[in-house]
């Protein structure tokens, strides 16, 4: 019996995300799978790149609606 053919089950993997994926497991794996350890050791290889840091935009919060009456 065939399997019925789906567009899902053959996916495409995208090189890069593969890449970046594989290179994200061994920081995990070298933080001992604690949270606060990879992201520890991400900022500090960010420090040690010399590459400038984008922060992202300041959040504002909306004024809240007055109550409709």
């Amino acid at each position: 019996m065939t399997e019925p053919v789906d567009s899902r089950s053959a996916e495409w993997v995208d090189p890069i995300v593969a890449e970046v994926r594989a290179a994200r497991a061994v920081l995990w794996e070298a933080s001992g799978h604690d949270i606060r350890e990879f992201c520890r050791r991400v900022r500090e290889k960010q420090a040690e790149s010399g590459h400038p840091v984008v922060p992202p935009p300041a959040m504002t919060v909306p004024e809240a609606m007055p109550p409709s009456a």
